[in-house]
């Protein structure tokens, strides 16, 4: 990937910013698919960061429609909060459990031998 970015502000001490990355796989997607990504930044180099905000984009292969194809989501777009309260649930279940195991436990026996 390869960036280069004017800039027309009279105080600006650089005009133009210039950026090559070729060892960039930030932006792939399976033939025929398409990637698209609600928030991502990408480090071209130390000094420059590509933000990128609601992108969708396919390099090729469109459908006879015009459409994009599938979507490939980039990896910041998946939410962590689904696992969390999957966990949180079986570790509630798991806590109840033993707390019903150490109250049957301390039951004396209903019965008395003779």
């Amino acid at each position: 990937m390869a960036v280069e970015y004017n800039v027309s502000f009279p105080q600006a001490t650089q005009w133009t910013f210039s950026v090559q990355n070729s060892s960039l796989r930030e932006l792939q997607a399976p033939l025929g698919q398409s990637f698209s990504c609600r928030n991502a930044s990408i480090i071209l180099s130390p000094a420059f960061h590509l933000d990128l905000l609601f992108l969708r984009l396919q390099a090729a292969h469109l459908p006879p429609t015009g459409a994009f194809g599938p979507s490939f989501s980039c990896p910041s777009d998946r939410s962590v909060l689904l696992p969390l309260i999957i966990g949180l649930i079986a570790l509630c279940l798991l806590t109840l459990v033993f707390v019903i195991f150490c109250i049957f436990r301390r039951r004396p026996p209903t019965y008395q031998p003779l």
